[in-house]
């Protein structure tokens, strides 16, 4: 089957700020190993032109006086639009419906009727909102969602030290921040007694460029203030692993640096920070300061207690939620998945997969299964002349689950599967059990061989998949200490 295509719609300069797409890079980087992704945007910027390579098939660039008519000769039957800036409403998304196309919304203020198929809200207070939708939207709320870029999740997860005595400092107020504004803060945190080791300062063009920034940097030359400006996402990560104290916004940035446990300081630019700035400051997960158009900040701002909390609070898969339900809501899943045998790449999943809490709960054996024991084991699977070691994969890339087949006794084999957690609920348990039956018969050329399958009584899910498919329920047996339901089926 043939990739879907899905068409960015966003906007983003030095006036309007870098978050919408921001935002809609971060989606597109999770989505392009099974969709097209391409981006329909007015104005150009050095931000597109270092991630279109990476992520976008191709960047479309549109009139701002009817951009939005312009864009929907683009949009074809069956294709996904993602709609993320402030002045798209409901009428433009039942118009693009109307063509029978589908929508995801990326929102931050519930304060409209949404037409969308998805709503993504990636703030933590959007847990508590109240969204006024169709009855077939989705909604995708709060941080298991959260639209991060692809360096943070590429991000080895490990304890960073964090030396907040002696710190150095990563501020970022936004793209779209006022000159004025950096220099502002700048001045007060230099006008405090702090030992301060470094500051990397993250600005856009405007303030770059602008002289009077540039004349309050030469000044105050004999501090290391170090200037970044367009830089991927790599370096952003860079420069928070390498920095001890954050000075941020409450936007996007926020929880980029919160996802990486850096201790923060927070304030509010624009109103559309307030739900994120007021989550922070309610759970105590910053120090917040107000207003940083009007605040000056104090060496109390700089204290931290619990620094050590940070490092539970977001859990860096957001990616694999999103890719997950956003494929079960557009593809035919059945028409996507390809059962293939394992290889020494799939060696990582399948560990994963062993380890998973749910998959641990449902086995005989409880215990977390070691690396090299994990290891030993593959080898030993794979090296089988004739093993029946299959893995589901989306487009060749996107890897769900996993059934084996390993023979117990001559024409008998014993069955075991699992789904990768982000993918159940979608009905993947009863394809992945059907397509490895069909493969097992072919490569046993139809014997009648007997597959037997081991399933605890607590184990709904499984036992409906045995049922639907005709296993016969053998009734209860005893394995290793444990009552187990066996089934049966003879192909």
């Amino acid at each position: 089957m043939k990739k879907k295509r899905i068409f960015f719609r966003t906007d983003s300069s030095d006036e309007i700020g870098y978050g919408h797409l921001v935002r809609s890079i971060a989606l597109a980087s999770m989505l392009k190993d099974v969709f097209s992704c391409f981006l329909a945007t007015r104005f150009a910027n050095k931000l597109i032109d270092s991630d279109n390579g990476d992520v976008f098939e191709k960047v479309i660039m549109l009139n701002a006086e009817n951009a939005f008519d312009e864009f929907l000769e683009l949009i074809l039957e069956g294709d996904i639009v993602v709609l993320d800036n402030y002045f798209f409403n409901d009428n433009h998304e039942k118009v693009i419906k109307n063509k029978n196309a589908n929508v995801i919304c990326i929102d931050d203020l519930n304060n409209r009727i949404y037409n969308a198929d998805i709503v993504i809200n990636h703030s933590p207070s959007a847990l508590k909102l109240n969204y006024e939708t169709n009855s077939n939207s989705k909604l995708l709320l709060g941080l298991d969602y959260l639209l991060l870029r692809p360096a943070f999740f590429a991000f080895p997860n490990e304890k960073i030290s964090r030396n907040v005595e002696n710190p150095t400092l990563f501020i970022c107020l936004g793209g779209a921040s006022l000159p004025q504004l950096n220099i502002n803060l700048i001045e007060s945190v230099l006008q405090l007694n702090l030992n301060i080791e470094a500051i990397n300062l993250v600005v856009g063009s405007g303030t770059f460029e602008d002289n009077n920034f540039k004349q309050f940097i030469e000044k105050n030359s004999r501090f290391k203030i170090n200037i970044f400006k367009n830089i991927d996402d790599f370096q952003v990560v860079k420069l928070i692993m390498e920095s001890d104290i954050g000075i941020v916004s409450g936007g996007g940035v926020l929880f980029e640096c919160l996802s990486l446990s850096l201790p923060v300081i927070c304030g509010k630019i624009i109103d559309n920070q307030n739900n994120n700035y007021n989550y922070v400051a309610e759970n105590k997960l910053a120090n917040v300061v107000g207003d940083f158009n009007t605040c000056s900040l104090t060496e109390k701002d700089f204290k931290f207690n619990k620094i050590d909390e940070l490092e539970s609070f977001i859990d860096l898969n957001s990616d694999k939620r999103l890719r997950a339900e956003i494929i079960n809501r557009f593809y035919n899943i059945q028409e996507v998945f390809k059962l293939q045998l394992v290889d020494n790449n799939d060696l990582r999943i399948l560990f994963d997969w062993a380890n998973d809490s749910l998959s641990r709960k449902n086995s005989i054996n409880q215990q977390v299964i070691n690396f090299d024991d994990h290891i030993s084991w593959f080898k030993k699977q794979t090296s089988q002349d004739d093993f029946n070691f299959y893995i589901l994969k989306i487009f060749d890339s996107i890897a769900v689950g996993m059934i084996r087949f390993d023979e117990m006794a001559n024409n008998e084999y014993l069955l075991n599967y699992s789904i990768d957690k982000y993918y159940r609920g979608f009905g993947i348990g009863k394809i992945i059990v059907k397509k490895g039956l069909d493969f097992l018969k072919k490569r046993t050329k139809n014997k009648g061989v007997k597959i037997v399958a081991y399933v605890k009584q607590s184990n709904v899910p499984s036992i409906k998949i045995f049922k639907k498919l005709s296993f016969v329920d053998m009734g209860l047996e005893n394995v290793k200490n444990v009552n187990l339901i066996r089934f049966e089926l003879t192909l």
